[in-house]
């Protein structure tokens, strides 16, 4: 009897939780962390797999039973379970973990490891980072001030121009430094990082010494970026619209040229100084001239527009996980009349999980730009050096002396030239000579694997990428134009030329992972590689053009050039890294590389590359238990070797072979350069001690680090004489080291109820040492105005020094070479500058943002110093010798005049009465330091609840500011990454001249989620 009614009981009660399952009601709820809600988490109903995602306010609804469980979940804090009950509303207050803020995966690209692993220097960007700058900004760009031991200046603020990034320190003595960048597995360099969309990037991972990078072996000498993009967020569908609208103008010059008036009273000033080929002018002819006037700066230079709309959706579910994303932005630039830039982008990520463990991947990439490029030079082709240099008194157009404008044989004003420089104008120059360029972009790969493969732990995954891209260039010069005699083709000319790049990539991982006895972990990936690319380019010119319309070569009378060239590159390598750790306390990451290239000598075409690294989390010790102090406590240690082929290229065949034409026949001949057997990969040892910190739960958190990085055998051009030919190789030579300190912090000031305030900031210090330069003194003199010598840092100034005006008669004083005073100048006296260099010894970056209900702000700044720059603009536009055909700077004007005068430019006149021009002396020398408001972000946000029953997650309203305003001393502006980018010989950073003007940015946007 007892048997059947337990029987009876037992059915009655699975009746009862059979329909109290599948009795589904309403669940409500908020998620929240600390008092903050938290929108964006993840709860999933854990029997029947239903999920949802909270709003901007942190609310949930879901469908769920009586004795169901739910899961909340959010990347780094602690999972939680809570099973249904009676109740239907049911609030959650995430917690944070420091286990898993410890296990958050960083991908390296060949691996993904835990950061409780990591021993290296390593630092991880969100792409939310990226979300601070305009879309016209590179990515490469938006990465200054963010992260210590990484300089980054822009190398021109023309649209479309990438950044220069150094990580630790420059390569060589030539300033190569771009590290390698890796967007999903596909190798990229800096000028192909412009066709990434900032807004599909999730993270940007940057390893910057040389046990972090070993894995790339013989490309990971000057650090390496490794980006990957996003993916879908599982269990929902997601839309999202990015539009903004903005204008840009040049930053802060720091100096003033002269208009019409001030330009006229310096002729006069100089003609009371004695220069007499200055004309003398009535007020009357002074009048006219100053009403007649131009400001060229305001004729050449204007605001710029930028408009950009974004557009991305993904989806994701427990198999199937997609992206699309597509982007169309546009740029005018500064300057009048070019067009700027034109972009579009598109992106398709597709991850699909099959039977069995496997899965397939593919994601493509496309990127379509058009740009004009005008001319960054020292003449008056360049719009910067015009806007800056040409007469104030000279107007744009041609007028009668009554004032009138004087036109052609069809009404149209002609510009006037007389005057300008090299008598042209600027804008007639414009009109007749085009320059465009359109570049075409196609990258992506397919990747297919197994988990799980005969045992568990064990994967497999085989990655194909290629990297396609397709460049044009043309340039037109007007038939019967100014610009076409001064060339000497007055008939007109097209010259065109492009490329077409095909690189591809093939990767082959086998890793295993495996946890004994709860505490030893092994992880092990062995991998192989094969990298080849080719490249094939044209070039063609022709003149003799019946029109200005008709620019094709077909049309050209007489073509001139007609070549064609082509290149190739092979690299194979192969690879084990081990990662091995005891109880999260103790761990050691064991890294090999074995390298092959085309690039090297038959004797030296292998290279290997190890590292090693260890680390050990102090906090997890029993004597850190309980400890009221840290909250994280780390120590890192690492070595590793690295390859540079930076600044190197094809030299396999044994005598490289050019085609030269002779009389008007073509020919062939061995080349000038040939190669050397024993050629071999750069090499960067790297050793790195670090320590990570974090106290007040995590409120404040210091990361230090301490690096010496050994560069030897850099490419060195090694020639031999006139007498025998003036062949020449390149062969490795040279030994140099940086060393410095790295300091990064973050802070939560305040974190209470509907109110945040946090701060970051970072300091890098670095300095370096020449230690050999293949048994030289010094290294012979390529640059102009620097040096490198032994026992001395890289690029040292090489100059006169200036001693200033005998305050007698005005004559500028020098010192000679053995430092004695001379009224004299001889080049000859030119002397290492110590501690005078275009490299800074210290940068970083600072910021802080707030959140108040719905509002956000944030504020980045980012700043360097220690460096010097070569004014020359400034020396070009205060020489009274150039008075006569171009504008002045108003200090042109604080000239000697009267004895005992000091601090004052030198008298304008020699003693025998010629006009003494300014010579090349560290007078213009000045200090680089500045710190630049980089990023103001203003915005708010309306939550799901504000729009009803209407299906959107989120409406932000926001307001961007970049380069808002720049504190310095420098005459000019202090961000110089080359004097202009016609001028790639000398020294990134040592000069400041004509190069195209940073922008300053406002720009107001929305960004719907839905």
């Amino acid at each position: 009897m007892k048997s059947r009614l337990k029987w009876f009981l037992t059915l009655l009660i699975g009746f009862s939780l059979q329909f109290a399952y599948s009795q589904e009601r309403t669940i409500k709820g908020t998620v929240s962390e600390g008092p903050m809600p938290l929108p964006g988490a993840n709860v999933i109903v854990k029997e029947t797999k239903k999920t949802a995602v909270t709003d901007f306010d942190g609310n949930y609804s879901i469908q769920a039973a009586t004795g169901q469980t739910l899961v909340f979940s959010f990347t780094g804090l602690a999972t939680q379970e809570i099973k249904v009950g009676n109740a239907s509303t049911i609030n959650v207050t995430m917690k944070e973990s420091a286990e898993i803020l410890q296990d958050v995966v960083i991908d390296y690209g060949f691996v993904n490891t835990s950061k409780n692993k990591v021993n290296s220097a390593t630092a991880v960007i969100s792409g939310k980072e990226l979300e601070k700058f305009s879309s016209v900004v590179s990515i490469d760009n938006a990465l200054q001030g963010k992260v210590a031991g990484v300089q980054v200046v822009a190398a021109s603020g023309r649209p479309g121009q990438a950044a220069r990034v150094v990580i630790r320190g420059v390569n060589g003595p030539d300033g190569s430094s771009n590290p390698l960048y890796v967007v999903d597995g596909i190798y990229m360099n800096a000028t192909e990082m412009t066709a990434i969309n900032p807004a599909d990037i999730e993270t940007q991972v940057v390893l910057k010494d040389a046990a972090s990078a070993a894995l790339y072996g013989s490309r990971g000498g000057n650090g390496v970026i490794v980006i990957t993009t996003k993916k879908g967020r599982e269990g929902r569908t997601s839309f999202s619209i990015n539009s903004s609208y903005g204008r840009s103008e040049r930053v802060d010059d720091n100096f003033a040229v002269m208009n019409a008036r001030q330009y006229l009273a310096l002729g006069e000033k100089y003609r009371a100084a004695g220069i007499t080929s200055i004309p003398a002018r009535t007020p009357q002819q002074q009048a006219i001239l100053i009403a007649n006037g131009t400001s060229w700066e305001n004729e050449i230079f204007r605001e710029g527009t930028i408009r950009s709309t974004q557009f991305q959706v993904t989806s994701a579910d427990a198999d199937t996980n997609f992206l699309a994303s597509f982007v169309t932005d546009s740029n005018d630039g500064l300057v009048r009349p070019w067009n700027g830039q034109e972009r579009l982008t598109g992106r398709i990520k597709v991850d699909q999980k099959l039977k069995h463990g496997m899965f397939v991947g593919a994601n493509v990439a496309m990127s379509y730009q058009s740009d004009d490029r005008p001319r960054e030079s020292f003449n008056v082709l360049s719009p910067v050096f015009t806007a800056y240099g040409s007469v104030p008194i000279i107007p744009v157009f041609q007028t009668n002396d009554d004032g009138t404008l004087v036109r052609d044989a069809n009404g149209n004003p002609l510009y006037n030239s007389a005057g300008l420089p090299n008598n042209f104008s600027y804008f007639d120059i414009y009109d007749n000579y085009f320059i465009t360029t359109r570049q075409f972009r196609i990258f992506g790969g397919v990747n297919a694997g197994v988990n799980d493969l005969f045992i568990k732990g064990l994967n497999f995954k085989s990655e194909w990428s290629a990297n396609y891209n397709r460049a044009v260039s043309e340039t037109f010069v007007v038939p019967g134009s100014n610009i076409a005699s001064a060339f000497g083709v007055a008939t007109g000319s097209k010259d065109d030329a492009g490329s077409d790049d095909l690189e591809f990539t093939w990767i082959n991982t086998l890793s295993y992972s495996k946890t004994f006895a709860e505490k030893h972990e092994i992880a092990v990936t062995l991998f192989t590689e094969l990298n080849q690319g080719n490249t094939y380019s044209y070039s063609l010119g022709s003149t003799g053009y019946p029109n200005s319309f008709l620019q094709v070569q077909s049309l050209g009378g007489t073509p001139v050039e007609a070549s064609t060239d082509r290149s190739d590159f092979l690299f194979t390598g192969g690879g084990i890294n081990f990662n091995y750790s005891y109880d999260n306390r103790y761990s050691v990451t064991l890294a090999t590389r074995r390298d092959g290239s085309s690039f090297f000598g038959v004797d030296r075409r292998y290279g290997n590359f190890p590292a090693i690294s260890l680390g050990w989390n102090i906090i997890n010790e029993k004597f850190m238990q309980g400890s009221k102090i840290f909250d994280n406590l780390k120590l890192r240690v690492s070595y590793g070797e690295s390859g540079v082929i930076t600044g190197i290229g094809q030299t396999y065949p044994t005598t490289n072979v050019i085609f030269p034409t002779y009389n008007n026949l073509n020919g062939a001949a061995p080349s000038l350069n040939y190669s050397s057997p024993t050629l071999g990969w750069a090499s960067r040892i790297s050793r790195n001690v670090g320590v990570e910190m974090s106290f007040l739960k995590r409120r404040l958190n210091i990361v230090a680090d301490y690096f010496y990085d050994t560069r030897s055998d850099f490419y060195f051009a090694d020639n031999l004489p006139v007498e025998g030919g003036s062949y020449g190789r390149t062969i490795n030579a040279g030994k140099f080291l940086n060393r410095g300190f790295e300091v990064t912090m973050d802070a939560t000031i305040l974190k209470a109820k509907d109110f945040s305030w946090n701060i970051y900031g970072n300091i890098t210090t670095i300095d370096n040492e020449i230690q050999d330069i293949n048994g030289l003194e010094f290294l012979p003199d390529t640059n102009g105005d620097t040096r490198n010598v032994v026992g001395n840092t890289l690029n040292n100034y090489f100059l006169v020094r200036y001693a200033g005006v005998n305050p007698a008669n005005g004559e500028p004083l020098y010192l000679t070479a053995d430092g004695e005073v001379t009224n004299r100048y001889d080049a000859n006296d030119a002397v290492i500058l110590d501690g005078k260099s275009p490299i800074p010894t210290y940068y970083g970056g600072f910021g802080t943002s707030i959140n108040y209900k719905n509002f956000d702000v944030s504020a980045d700044f980012a700043y360097q110093g220690g460096n010097y720059i070569y004014n020359v603009a400034e020396l070009v536009l205060t020489d009274p010798s150039n008075y006569a055909n171009q504008n002045m700077r108003v200090e042109a004007a604080n000239f000697w005049t009267t004895p005992g005068q000091t601090n004052v430019l030198p008298n304008p006149i020699n003693t025998n009465g010629t006009i003494r021009p300014i010579e090349g002396t560290d007078q213009f020398l000045q200090k680089g330091d500045f710190i630049r408001f980089r990023t103001l972000n203003i915005g708010y946000t309306f939550g799901k609840e504000t729009f009803g029953k209407f299906p959107i997650d989120k409406f932000r309203v926001y307001f961007q500011g970049q380069n808002l305003h720049t504190w310095t001393n420098f005459k000019g502006d202090p961000e110089v990454g080359f004097m202009g980018l016609e001028s790639t010989a000398t020294l990134p950073g040592s000069a400041y001249r004509w190069a195209y003007p940073n922008a300053k940015i406002m720009s107001f946007g929305i960004q719907l989620n839905f």
